[in-house]
């Protein structure tokens, strides 16, 4: 019989070489950490939060609760998230069951994560797994939706 690439044990074992390497290193970047959506490297962002129209007033106050926490944090990096942050509830109700509320960040520390988890973990250490219970069971789907902003003009000036 005559063998093109060698005998087929040779190429069997080739095969299972470059599927073996082929798994390390597809394992090895499934490991690696994809960034956050919820750094804000431009130092500008905007999140749409789709809250429960029955919930707005147990996720206002929690907002609250949280922000007031961030400026009485020792933590600078904190301090200056919530002085960035401004949040906007839409006269408009796009979803049915949803009332929509909007996160302004402007001047946003570049590396500051507003993640709800890390900020719940960091401010609330004993009552951060029910308050961020409380806080998702207030969204509908789509739940958020998170875009970066990159300034193009500003015409204030």
């Amino acid at each position: 019989m005559f063998r093109i690439f060698g005998p087929a044990v040779e190429r069997r074992a080739g095969v299972i070489a470059i599927s073996a390497i082929s798994a390390l290193l597809i394992s090895g970047t499934a490991h690696a950490q994809a960034p956050t959506p919820y750094v804000f490297p431009g130092g500008s962002g905007l999140v749409l939060n789709f809250v429960k129209a029955d919930k707005t007033a147990e996720w206002e106050a929690m907002i609250e609760k949280i922000v007031e926490a961030m400026k009485a944090s020792d933590n600078p990096q904190r301090k200056a998230q919530a002085a960035a942050w401004k949040i906007f509830k839409s006269t408009e109700q796009p979803v049915k069951e949803a009332v929509l509320y909007f996160w302004r960040l402007e001047g946003a520390p570049t590396d500051a994560e507003y993640s709800m988890v890390k900020i719940l973990q960091e401010l609330f250490p004993k009552e951060a797994a029910a308050m961020y219970k409380e806080y998702s069971d207030a969204y509908v789907p789509p739940a958020q939706q998170i875009f970066h902003l990159a300034l193009v003009k500003d015409f204030s000036k």
